[in-house]
């Protein structure tokens, strides 16, 4: 793969470096290369359509983005803090607080897969302003 069109120069310059001795194995990482590749060209050409080229990213940093959103789907990444202040316990105590939603990447919410509804207890309201509703 000496770089003969673009998608191999490309696959040439960011490729996944994990070496292994297995024929399948390697061909899968070229895969995956391949994908990625031609997944940069094809957003490159969809900006460049929208007139937004200098927002474009670069592959590495588009590479890195889509790998975060893959190991990231699927997984709550909530952090758990240490103990409460004092003072932020007493303010707890006078009005009932809930955990805030967590929001993930645009890529991940938008994926489609597996984001199914969360049935609870109890009942929560909305959190949308002026919204009388109440969740599941």
């Amino acid at each position: 793969m000496g770089g003969v069109d673009l998608t191999d120069s490309l696959i040439g310059r960011h490729r996944i470096s994990i070496k292994t001795k297995k024929w399948y194995q390697r061909m899968f990482y070229h895969l995956i290369d391949i994908f990625v590749v031609n997944a940069w060209l094809l957003y490159k050409r969809v900006e460049a359509y929208k007139g937004e080229s200098s927002k474009v990213l670069k592959l590495a940093k588009f590479c890195t983005d889509r790998a975060m959103e893959l190991s990231l789907s699927g997984i709550s990444t909530r952090k758990s803090r240490g103990r409460k202040p004092s003072l932020e316990k007493l303010l707890q105590t006078k009005k009932q607080h809930h955990p805030a939603a967590y929001i993930s990447l645009e890529g991940v919410r938008m994926d489609h897969v597996s984001h199914w509804p969360v049935w609870e207890e109890r009942r929560l309201r909305c959190k949308f302003p002026k919204c009388k509703g109440y969740t599941f």
